[in-house]
């Protein structure tokens, strides 16, 4: 949010004009893989893969907090406790 403000503030400084990107597709009920699209309301929400992000040892990405508890964390929840794998995923938006 503080970097969107941020933007936001920086482009009206500049005169620059940031209102929404209008998506032109129309709304569908269909999915394909890589992509998955629900209804929220009066928004179509869409949740597109942008693939596995392989961190190895997951020590080094998760501070804060101590190796076996990591371990443990990922244990617990199905995954390798020793090469964490994380999904990227972005969210579009659609109100209509």
């Amino acid at each position: 949010m503080l970097g969107a403000s941020a933007i936001a503030g920086s482009a009206a400084v500049q005169g620059l004009d940031i209102s929404p990107a209008r998506a032109k597709a129309p709304l569908s009920n269909q999915q394909t893989p890589y992509f998955y699209r629900f209804n929220h309301g009066k928004m179509q929400v869409t949740v597109v893969s942008d693939g596995p992000l392989p961190l190895g040892d997951p020590s080094g990405a998760f501070l804060g907090t101590t190796k076996e508890d990591i371990g443990k964390m990922l244990s617990d929840n199905f995954l390798n406790p020793t090469n964490a794998v994380l999904e990227q995923n972005a969210v579009v938006v659609k109100h209509r």
